[in-house]
C-alpha cells in the first residue's frame, strides 16, 4: 500500500506538471507580487509602512483562500479528470466548505498534539538529553500523524461532491493512514529541505548583497519549490483516498 500511494502521488504530480502550474500558478504569482511590494516597502514607523501593511494583510488572505482552491482543483483533476482553467483563482461555495472542513480537521490535530508537546516539554525539563526528547517527540508525532491522515480522507470526498463524515473518513482510512504519513515524509522532505536551503541563501544574499533583483530571484525559486511541495502533499491525500475507496467500490460492484 505504501509503494502504491508513493508511486501514485509522485507520478500524478510530475506527469502533470502543466496542471500543477495551472492549479497553483495564479495564486502563487499573486503571492509573489505581494512579496515584491513588501520588499519594496519595508515596514517603518512612517507612512511608507502603509503599502506593506496592506500587502501583508492581502498576503494572509491570499494564503487562506489559496489552499482550498488549489486542493479542490487538484482533487477534482486527479479523481474526476476535471482540468482547471489557465488562470485559476476560484473560491466558491465548494471551496468554502472545504476550508471549513480543513479547519475542523486542523482543530482535531491541534487537540491531538497538545499532550505530545506537553510531554516533550516535560521530558526536556526532566532530562538533560535534548536528543532523547526530540526522538520521543518524533515517534509520537509520526504515530499520531497516521490518525490525522485518516481524517484527511474527508477532504477529497468533499472536493468531488461526495461528502464524507469525519468519523466515516477515519474508519475508511484504516490501514492507510500510516502509509500516507510515510509517503508524505519521503516525497516532501527533499523539497522541504531545498526550500529551507533557498531561504537560508536568501538571508545571506540580503545581508551581503542588498539588491532587490537577487532577493527576487531566490524568492521565485523558493516559490517554485513550494508549489511542488504543496501539490505533493495534496496528491498523497488523493492517492490515499483512492486506495481506501477502491475496495468498497469493488464490493458494491
Amino acid at each position: 500500500m505504501f509503494k502504491r500511494i508513493l508511486s501514485d502521488a509522485f507520478h500524478q504530480t510530475f506527469n502533470n506538471l502543466d496542471v500543477v502550474f495551472k492549479v497553483c500558478g495564479t495564486w502563487f504569482a499573486l503571492q509573489f507580487t505581494l512579496s515584491v511590494i513588501i520588499i519594496a516597502f519595508p515596514s517603518s514607523p512612517d507612512a511608507t509602512s502603509v503599502p506593506a501593511f496592506f500587502a501583508w494583510l492581502a498576503m494572509v488572505i491570499t494564503m487562506v483562500l489559496s489552499w482550498p482552491s488549489i486542493a479542490v482543483a487538484w482533487h477534482r483533476f486527479a479523481l474526476t479528470g476535471e482540468r482547471p482553467s489557465t488562470i485559476h483563482l476560484r473560491f466558491g461555495k465548494l471551496e468554502f466548505w472545504f476550508l471549513l472542513r480543513t479547519m475542523l480537521i486542523g482543530l482535531i490535530g491541534f487537540l491531538m498534539f497538545i499532550p505530545v508537546i506537553a510531554i516533550a516539554f516535560a521530558l526536556s525539563a526532566a532530562s538533560s538529553s535534548l536528543v532523547m526528547s526530540l526522538v520521543v517527540l518524533g515517534i509520537a508525532v509520526l504515530f499520531l500523524s497516521q490518525f490525522l491522515m485518516r481524517f484527511n480522507l474527508a477532504l477529497p470526498a468533499t472536493a468531488i461532491d461526495r461528502p464524507l463524515g469525519i468519523s466515516e473518513a477515519f474508519t475508511l482510512g484504516e490501514g492507510v493512514g500510516l502509509q500516507m504519513a510515510f509517503a508524505s515524509i519521503v516525497l516532501m522532505l527533499p523539497f522541504g529541505l531545498a526550500t529551507q536551503f533557498i531561504a537560508y541563501l536568501l538571508n545571506l544574499a540580503s545581508a551581503s548583497l542588498p539588491l532587490i533583483l537577487i532577493q527576487l530571484k531566490f524568492a521565485l525559486l523558493e516559490i517554485l519549490l513550494q508549489i511542488i511541495v504543496t501539490v505533493l502533499g495534496i496528491a498523497v491525500i488523493t492517492a490515499g483516498y483512492r486506495a481506501a475507496i477502491e475496495p468498497k467500490q469493488d464490493t458494491n460492484a
